[in-house]
């Protein structure tokens, strides 16, 4: 189509808007270097036309959102902050400018600058005070992001309260009847419950989301194994070995890295419970933690990482190699503010490792 236009029609601007619906169809199926390609030749081209400040900025959102995704969140800083610059001096509505607030505050967020994710989520909850008609998503967001900055930091009852608004909002948005009804609120709140240790609860809220989850027609069904296999190692946090392998099991059915890696946690906590099992600590691979180094934005969890692989390589008989996993779980939970009552903490006092 995009070759027709420039042949058929070489002064129709509507070429321009298929090459934009070009950057987001390979973003949607996350070829993102050639989303990025693309985008790139399209920003290029926009130069020699007049009057495309329109797609300029959206195509300066799409390059953003490419940057993220593929870890470079630096860059994603950058051409976010520069958007932010953009529609400030374009006098942009207050809904606008909370759209790219809240991207600036989740990579801000996936970079461990907490004390900036908590002014920027705030702002944006700030600025859209005033108006009752905006889609709730980002106001959700808004608060979805300060109650799992408050859960990583071990603050779980603000981590709760702001959850509880975030679940207002997504219920509103979603219009379901009942938190009982939003996967969101039940996935969140398992990972609160699963933090401050409150295992039975979080294998009630893991139960109710894989049931949600498996209700859903169209919607991410690839996270119901990753769910399930959380639930197994839920269940070994337990002391119910038996019940913990079956679950695993079923799980092993199911296809996707997301899966195995959440798949081998499991087996991890399951056979670190288990005297008699044999321990692998391939499990949890330098290569796992450093996944959620790159994707999580959540010192805790790396730290649980961390602290889990230093048990399996204990249990191994490697003691001498669980010792800068665990001073690294230690100084990352200096940095990140974690609180000193945070049960990771608790953990690396047992291990002799703070």
């Amino acid at each position: 189509a995009i070759a027709l236009y420039r042949e058929l029609r070489p002064d129709d601007p509507k070429v321009l808007e298929l090459q934009r619906n070009l950057v987001r169809t390979l973003m949607q199926r996350e070829q993102f270097e050639l989303a990025e390609q693309a985008a790139l030749a399209l920003q290029k081209e926009l130069a020699l036309w007049p009057d495309t400040e329109a797609i300029a900025l959206a195509l300066a959102g799409d390059l953003a959102i490419i940057a993220g995704s593929t870890g470079r969140h630096s860059l994603a800083v950058d051409r976010f902050e520069r958007i932010l610059e953009m529609k400030l001096a374009l006098g942009h509505e207050p809904l606008s400018l909370a759209s790219t607030e809240i991207n600036l505050a989740e990579l801000a967020k996936l970079q461990f600058r907490y004390d900036d994710a908590l002014v920027l989520y705030r702002a944006v909850l700030e600025r859209l005070a005033p108006y009752t008609e905006v889609p709730r998503s980002v106001r959700a967001t808004a608060w979805t992001g300060l109650s799992n900055v408050a859960r990583t930091r071990g603050d779980f009852d603000a981590a709760a309260e702001w959850m509880n608004r975030a679940a207002e909002e997504w219920i509103r948005l979603l219009d379901l009847p009942s938190i009982d009804d939003d996967f969101f609120i039940h996935y969140y709140g398992a990972r609160l419950d699963a933090d401050r240790g409150a295992h039975r609860a979080a294998l009630a809220r893991l139960d109710l989301a894989i049931q949600r989850l498996s209700a859903v027609e169209e919607g991410p069904k690839h996270r119901i194994g990753a769910l399930m296999a959380d639930r197994a190692r839920t269940l070994c946090q337990l002391g119910e070995l038996q019940a913990a392998g079956r679950a695993l099991v079923e799980v092993s059915d199911w296809p996707g890295e997301p899966v195995r890696r959440a798949e081998n946690e499991a087996r991890a906590v399951c056979a670190l419970a288990d005297p008699a099992a044999e321990i692998d600590p391939a499990w949890v691979s330098e290569a796992h933690i450093e996944y959620a180094v790159g994707h999580s934005g959540d010192v805790s969890e790396i730290a649980r990482l961390e602290i889990l692989r230093a048990r399996l390589l204990r249990a191994a008989g490697r003691a001498p190699e669980s010792v800068p996993l665990l001073a690294s779980a230690a100084a990352r939970l200096d940095a990140g503010g974690v609180r000193p009552d945070h049960p990771l903490r608790a953990a690396l006092r047992r291990l002799g490792g703070g």
